[in-house]
């Protein structure tokens, strides 16, 4: 299966949970990946958080998940552990089956335009200091921010997808939306801080 390209395999695994009555954890979502470990937990982790959510804070959960990668991208490591209670999530079969078919089409258009490319902005040297843009940018997707997840979490997911499938071109797209998110988040917190100065 490893020599699959990455949509075949989600797809592949996706079906396997047809009629499956057991939860399946969230780390599964992730092992599918294989060896595109660092970018894969990246792309798993945003698109959650690409949503504005009611009661149950899921972009401060996967923010989580998101320092833990900043950390591991800065320290050189090719692995990453993520918080137990995060990898055990349990998800019903068919939301699990649901996410990993949406991915394998996110990743088969993908495959069709990628290649590796400007291999510096993807090496070990980049990781390190693509490692700060990881941290900043969990960091407004952990804060409350209403409808602060988007651009962020959007932002984050380009960036999986450049170093999963090696593509400068696309990791450097991420510093555009990178740069509207953090835009729109000051100027979300400045009108928030401007209203509450004028009823006080």
């Amino acid at each position: 299966m490893e020599n699959m390209p990455i949509s075949e395999r989600l797809r592949t695994v996706a079906q396997s949970f047809e009629g499956q009555d057991d939860t399946v954890p969230f780390g599964q979502l992730l092992d599918v990946h294989g060896n595109q470990a660092l970018g894969a937990i990246l792309v798993v982790l945003s698109i959650p958080a690409l949503l504005p959510s009611t009661g149950i804070p899921i972009g401060t959960v996967m923010s989580l998940g998101m320092f833990a990668i900043a950390l591991a991208m800065f320290f050189g490591r090719q692995e990453v552990r993520l918080p137990q209670k995060l990898m055990n999530m349990p998800l019903a079969p068919t939301t699990a089956q649901k996410f990993l078919n949406g991915l394998a089409k996110l990743y088969g258009r993908i495959e069709t335009i990628s290649k590796p490319r400007m291999n510096f902005m993807v090496s070990a040297t980049a990781h390190r200091w693509l490692s700060l843009k990881v941290f900043l940018l969990a960091v407004i997707i952990f804060m409350p921010i209403p409808f602060g997840n988007t651009l962020p979490a959007a932002a984050l997911l380009t960036l999986g997808i450049g170093l999963m499938f090696r593509d400068g071109v696309i990791v450097i797209t991420s510093f555009v939306v990178t740069a509207i998110a953090l835009v729109t988040t000051a100027a979300i917190i400045g009108g928030g801080l401007w209203a509450i100065g004028q009823v006080i």
